[in-house]
């Protein structure tokens, strides 16, 4: 993964693999992005503030269980999980390590609505 375009004062959204039980939203909680380094970026969110690596966008600490996410790439992420869900829903699917972009995963989850 490579290292979003980010500046100070950006709106970024940030997630937990433990999420659903902290109240998470599903879009993510609302992040503000505060000070940017050059392996790290801080992130201000829930009334704290957190580091996170550029590159893997991965919190620093031992456990990474956190990640944040540009708006961009939040709404891509919920666009490909609302056409897995299709898909899933149609009993279609697809083979790990798949090479579909999400435009063709999205036009398959179109077909499989018509049927």
């Amino acid at each position: 993964m490579s290292a979003p375009d980010l500046r100070v004062g950006d709106e970024v959204r940030v997630f937990d693999q433990n999420g659903r039980r902290m109240g998470q939203p599903d879009a993510g909680w609302p992040g503000t992005v505060t000070k940017i380094g050059r392996l790290l970026v801080t992130i201000e969110y829930r009334g704290k503030s957190a580091q996170f690596r550029l590159d893997t966008q991965v919190v620093n600490d031992g456990y990474g269980h956190r990640y944040f996410k540009t708006l961009q790439q939040a709404a891509r992420h919920q666009r490909l999980g609302r056409a897995l869900y299709t898909l899933h829903e149609h009993q279609i699917r697809l083979a790990v390590g798949h090479r579909l972009t999400l435009e063709q995963i999205e036009a398959l989850a179109d077909v499989a609505r018509k049927f």
